[in-house]
């Protein structure tokens, strides 16, 4: 199996994102362009960036333009 690097498209800026911390419930806000989540985007996001101890969600817009992505 061939895996793919997943990287945001050029003019993304990582020191937008706000990130969330392991304990803490998943925010009603992108983490990018802070705007609230509608109620479709809260009960299916399709992009979710995971570490170990952090975590970021991304609206259907973000999601689109910065990493070419469509939600279902």
């Amino acid at each position: 199996m061939k895996q793919h690097a997943l990287e945001p498209r050029n003019g993304f800026e990582w020191s937008r994102v706000v990130w969330g911390g392991s304990h803490d419930r998943p925010d009603d806000h992108c983490s990018y362009c802070r705007r609230s989540l509608d109620e479709d985007e809260r009960d299916y996001i399709a992009l979710r960036l995971m570490g170990t101890s952090h975590f970021a969600v991304f609206c259907d817009d973000c999601m689109r333009t910065y990493w070419g992505m469509e939600n279902p």
